[in-house]
């Protein structure tokens, strides 16, 4: 049997020979044994499980890659950080489906860094998530700093073709120069304290 996913229900033997059932469980991964094998209908249940980019890739990108630069103030741009979880509502009850979620996306990102960069080297996207659909990348090396036009690009691009939305807290640390930022899949948000250091770091792939 195939390696469950980061979900934890464990559907009856009843449940798995009704085809009524297979669509409301396609997005789940099994673990199901009964006396040794596998419920009737176990198989064609597992064949009918969509991959993860059925359920979390859009079918065409929503947005168009930026990097316009939003100056806001620090009250602001901490909301989603410190006072509001990021798209998140009350249909969100399912914490293993979004757990699958964000692993998809951590997935894609780790795809697009690992062209040219070493993860906890150059990079790295820490284990610790707030539960809410907003993620955060630490960029330790010179390389990737100077990258930062580039990788802000790559990540909107993977934002911009996700179903659901999704904002990345990208910063810095011990390397310069400091800077943290908010991107979204079609801008990017930073503070005034550090909107001269982004706006160099733009400017300089420009040019």
């Amino acid at each position: 049997m195939t390696s469950p996913r980061n979900v934890a229900t464990r559907p009856t033997a009843n449940q798995l020979s009704d085809d009524s059932s297979m669509e409301i469980l396609s997005v789940l991964s099994l673990s199901v044994r009964c006396n040794g094998a596998g419920p009737a209908g176990l198989d064609k249940l597992q064949a009918s499980l969509s991959p993860w980019d059925k359920e979390f890739r859009a079918a065409k990108p929503k947005h168009t890659p930026s990097l316009e630069l939003h100056v806001v103030d620090q009250q602001s741009f901490d909301i989603y950080d410190m006072k509001k979880p990021f798209n998140m509502g009350g249909t969100d009850t399912n914490e293993g489906l979004l757990s699958s979620e964000l692993d998809w996306l951590d997935g894609q990102l780790e795809k697009l860094f690992a062209t040219d960069f070493r993860a906890n080297d150059d990079y790295t996207i820490p284990f610790k998530w707030n539960g809410a659909r907003s993620r955060t990348v630490v960029l330790y090396s010179d390389e990737s700093v100077a990258a930062f036009p580039k990788l802000v690009l790559g990540i909107q691009d993977v934002l911009s073709n996700a179903k659901q939305d999704w904002i990345i807290y990208l910063q810095t640390d011990d390397v310069q120069p400091e800077f943290a930022v908010w991107v979204y899949p079609d801008k990017v948000v930073v503070t005034h304290e550090y909107a001269g250091t982004v706006r160099s770091l733009v400017d300089s792939q420009e040019g």
